[in-house]
């Protein structure tokens, strides 16, 4: 049933922050997510990183949280868990 449920979040709406962990979260359950990976690396900036992707929203306020440096090292974990899940020979110390 998880399963299900994330294949249906597939293509769905999402920062970079929400992108990388939908990536991730597919690989885990062994779902590839080439959609998401593919808009994920559009979304990469010049110097290599990737912008804000928002992780919270204050109540009332509605005062938008994320952290650039957070986006960047979920970005780089998602796409080096698509290059593994890709190729069987990639060796990974994460």
């Amino acid at each position: 049933m998880l399963k299900e449920r994330i294949k249906e979040r597939i293509g769905a709406e999402g920062n970079s922050s929400a992108l990388s962990m939908r990536i991730i979260t597919c690989d885990s359950v062994g779902i590839r997510d080439e959609v998401d990976l593919r808009k994920l690396l559009t979304l990469q900036c010049e110097d290599g990183g990737w912008e804000i992707g928002w992780i919270y929203r204050l109540g009332v306020s509605r005062i938008c949280i994320g952290n650039r440096g957070l986006s960047t090292a979920l970005a780089i974990k998602a796409v080096e868990k698509s290059i593994a899940s890709q190729d069987p020979l990639y060796i990974s110390h994460l």
